[in-house]
């Protein structure tokens, strides 16, 4: 939820702008555009009820408006602006102590004495706010400090500074401090940067209680969210085998320890019980990032015929060459011997039907035939692998289903007209040629020829030409591309998988096909050299390319080959670093559309920038969006600045594991097993976590170098 405490209402100093004057519409306007849940009015050495109550009324139900005030202090001739928030339910006492700290002086004259304020306000239900010291008209040290000495209750003390990326390093070290808009133009208020609560704060006093970091408060406000609490497998090197709860939030948790504690037996329990429950879920894991995106680059045969390429005439050759007939013309001695003997024998004579003729009946239509039902059952079958009929409503799913059965039915008829048609002739012609033959035994004549059986022997030779001619037209590397984006990388790098099909080219060895190269290109030479001479034992050829066909068991799709590999944004060949591929498929997971993010060291191989601009940011990103995200880690940035809901430690102490579970709300973390048993969470995140202290100290000299 969105807060400002600082926040002006009123000119009230010769030098403010007069833009911060605001009316009531206009105020309720833009804090309920700007989604702010807290508001403290806190106009320059004057608090003016009459203007707070209009306020606090005008937002009723959206926002709580709190009393406050930015006084001018003076230490040693030094003046320093502290803004004083003040519990709403008090508010006439805040006003008694105003007056006599003010004593009717203009706010341009209001200069209050650091040692009196602290005097009068120590023990107040108030929230101080004193200017960081890198900011105009700022406490210096020396004043925080007696501040900080003179306020009873020291969590209610709380730093401003210059700019929202100090305010974040200030909370990484453990530092109290809150930034407000200090608006100068209510036009522009949706532009002002906000802090946001990790947790709903629905009253001054649970700020309050947040603020001192009360256990049974943080914990109450975690449990506004709607908890997941899983029971696991811990998978630790101890004789303990029983499952124990750990509290998940739809938020973000963190497990953390040094190594072998076992952070990742954690996650991988976690994981496990997600896949039970059915729960859409992305993991990531550092150590199959090479697996991974070696397995990017691998393909199965489905993948090889997905493709436009066109393979039919390579098809229809192997069918062709699998299923060939020599057809030899008639032998003139058949005419001359028929001639001779027909009159040998008066009964065969008057048998008609040894001078029947077959007549001959091409398998091309049946061969088509069989293709096209082979294509439309090919379909059907995948459009019912995709249950195409959820997008339609049940009748209309009804009729597409029987039209669907209706074409698959009708195909197979008229395959099934022309499969009797043409083994119907080849069986009578089969007949015929017996009958002569039982005749001639029976006789000493010579029955009539067929025919000449030239047409056949034509047509049976050109056929075969024509599909020879058509197979070396597939056979000139046609190539199809597409490309995926797989991701970004650093300095507008973008990184793709590029999927390359490619029909068999001889010269072309980059690719991979369904057979050996060496066994293609034999065929495909054997094929091809059928065309140059078919007088020269064409029988034997043909027999020879059949017995290369059954020894690698040729199908048409073994033709077609597949080449993978990653390109940069020109197409041009790119080889990912491992801190690259990392990049990649950690980009990819947690930008995944899932339930649950399960992440097992995120920030291995890679450098902060990376951490700090896209890991960090997305995780708290899902968090807010209510997003289970579970991230074992040793990396401060990710497991400090995340603010997780549940801290997980994993230790192993004297020879024992141990789990400990909080919150950097609390502060602490206990012991599973033994809640007398307590770690503090910063001292535990310092220790453990990759750059220790460093990390911590790195970022205060960061800050104080600001």
């Amino acid at each position: 939820m969105k807060i400002d405490l600082h926040c002006h209402t009123k000119r009230t100093k010769i030098g403010d702008p007069e833009t911060r004057n605001v009316t009531l519409e206009l105020f309720k306007e833009k804090i309920i555009n700007s989604n702010v849940r807290i508001v403290g009015i806190t106009n320059h050495n004057l608090f003016d009820v009459h203007q707070y109550n209009e306020l606090k009324e005008s937002v009723t139900g959206f926002a709580q408006v709190w009393p406050g005030i930015e006084l001018d202090v003076k230490y040693k001739g030094n003046i320093g602006h502290l803004i004083v928030i003040y519990n709403p339910e008090k508010i006439s006492e805040f006003e008694i102590l105003l007056n006599k700290l003010i004593n009717e002086q203009t706010p341009d004259e209001v200069e209050i004495d650091l040692n009196e304020f602290v005097k009068d306000f120590s023990t107040k239900d108030a929230i101080f706010i004193a200017h960081d010291y890198r900011k105009a008209q700022s406490f210096s040290r020396e004043m925080i400090e007696i501040l900080k000495s003179g306020i009873t209750e020291k969590y209610r003390i709380f730093s401003e500074p210059s700019s929202f990326k100090s305010l974040s390093i200030m909370l990484d070290n453990g530092i109290q401090a809150i930034l407000g808009s200090d608006i100068k133009d209510w036009t522009n208020y949706p532009n002002c940067e906000l802090p946001e609560l990790k947790l709903d704060v629905d009253s001054f006093e649970k700020l309050i209680l947040l603020a001192k970091k009360d256990r049974a408060t943080i914990n109450t406000l975690l449990n506004k969210k709607e908890q997941k609490i899983k029971e696991i497998q811990i998978k630790i090197n101890d004789s303990k085998k029983e499952k124990t709860k750990i509290p998940i939030y739809n938020d973000i948790n963190v497990i953390f320890g040094t190594k072998g504690t076992g952070k990742t037996a954690v996650l991988e329990g976690l994981k496990n019980k997600y896949l039970q429950d059915g729960n859409r879920y992305s993991f990531y894991r550092a150590s199959d990032v090479d697996e991974v995106m070696d397995q990017k680059l691998k393909f199965s045969d489905t993948e090889r015929t997905n493709t436009n390429l066109d393979i039919s005439f390579v098809k229809e050759m192997i069918e062709f060459i699998k299923n060939w007939e020599e057809i030899l013309p008639t032998s003139l001695n058949d005419y001359i011997e028929y001639s001779k003997t027909k009159k040998n024998n008066k009964n065969k004579g008057r048998l008609k039907i040894t001078a029947l003729k077959t007549t001959f009946k091409n398998n091309s239509k049946l061969n088509k035939l069989k293709n096209e039902y082979q294509i439309v059952k090919d379909i059907i079958s995948q459009i019912e692998e995709y249950n195409l009929e959820k997008y339609l409503i049940p009748e209309d799913a009804k009729v597409y289903k029987e039209i669907n059965n209706k074409i698959k039915e009708n195909c197979f008829s008229l395959l099934k007209l022309e499969h009797i048609d043409y083994y119907s002739n080849k069986l009578s012609n089969a007949s015929i040629k017996i009958i002569k033959q039982k005749a001639d035994l029976c006789t000493t004549s010579k029955s009539l020829p067929d025919s000449t059986g030239f047409l056949e022997f034509s047509q049976n030779y050109l056929n075969l030409k024509n599909h020879i001619q058509n197979f070396k037209k597939c056979m000139d590397g046609k190539t199809e591309k597409s490309r995926e984006k797989i991701g970004n990388l650093d300095e507008g790098k973008e990184v793709y998988l590029s999927v390359e099909h490619r029909i068999f080219k001889s010269k072309v060895k980059e690719f991979k096909y369904g057979q050996n190269i060496s066994d293609l290109n034999k065929i495909c030479n054997l094929i091809l050299g059928l065309d140059k001479n078919f007088k020269v034992e064409l029988s034997e050829k043909i027999d020879n390319i059949r017995e290369e066909f059954e020894k690698v068991n040729l199908k048409a799709k073994d033709f077609i080959g597949i080449k993978k590999q990653y390109e940069n944004k020109l197409g041009e060949y790119y080889k990912p670093s491992d801190g690259e591929k990392i990049m990649l498929i950690l980009h990819k997971k947690i930008f995944e559309d899932a339930d649950v993010y399960l992440l097992d060291e995120p920030e291995r191989s890679l450098g902060n920038t990376f951490i700090n601009s896209v890991i960090v940011p997305r995780i708290v990103e899902l968090g807010k969006m209510g997003k289970t995200v579970i991230v074992a880690t040793h990396n401060a940035n990710i497991a400090v600045r995340t603010l997780p809901f549940t801290s997980i430690l994993k230790s192993y102490e004297n020879g024992k594991y141990k789990t400990y579970i909080g919150n950097p709300f609390t502060n602490e973390l206990i012991n599973i097993e033994d809640s007398n048993d307590t770690k503090n969470w910063k001292d535990e995140s310092i220790k453990v976590l990759e750059g220790g202290k460093e990390a911590f100290d790195d970022r205060r000299i960061v800050y104080e170098s600001r």
